[in-house]
């Protein structure tokens, strides 16, 4: 997983274009995100930005991590958003068995308070 959070963290740096930027609006350091990119950059093998003082440049694999991370990204966000309201919704069977003045007196108003909420 750090593989997809150090890619996050490069779509960021692309977005912004500016390192001072991006690690504002991530809420971490510069340089742990400076850190991050370059750790990236040595597991993927090659140079993802052109870093200088003055001027922010994507390299040309940069330039290609960035369009096919930034649509991972898209859908890692969209992955997690729909699994937590999945997550927040009940689902599946309940199976009971029990007499029926007890399920009539008991069971069914316990039932439709739980449906109810």
């Amino acid at each position: 997983m750090r593989l997809l959070s150090d890619l996050a963290l490069f779509v960021e740096v692309a977005n912004t274009r500016h390192f001072a930027h991006a690690a504002a609006a991530l809420d971490i350091p510069a340089s742990t995100l400076s850190r991050r990119i370059r750790a990236l950059e040595r597991e993927l093998g090659v140079s993802l930005v052109n870093r200088s003082t003055r001027t922010f440049a994507l390299t040309e694999a940069g330039q290609a991590c960035y369009e096919r991370a930034r649509k991972l990204i898209a859908e890692a966000k969209r992955i997690r958003e729909e699994v937590g309201r999945n997550a927040a919704e009940l689902s599946g069977h309940i199976r009971v068995g029990l007499p029926l003045d007890l399920a009539m007196t008991i069971f069914f108003p316990v039932l439709a308070a739980f449906f109810t909420r």
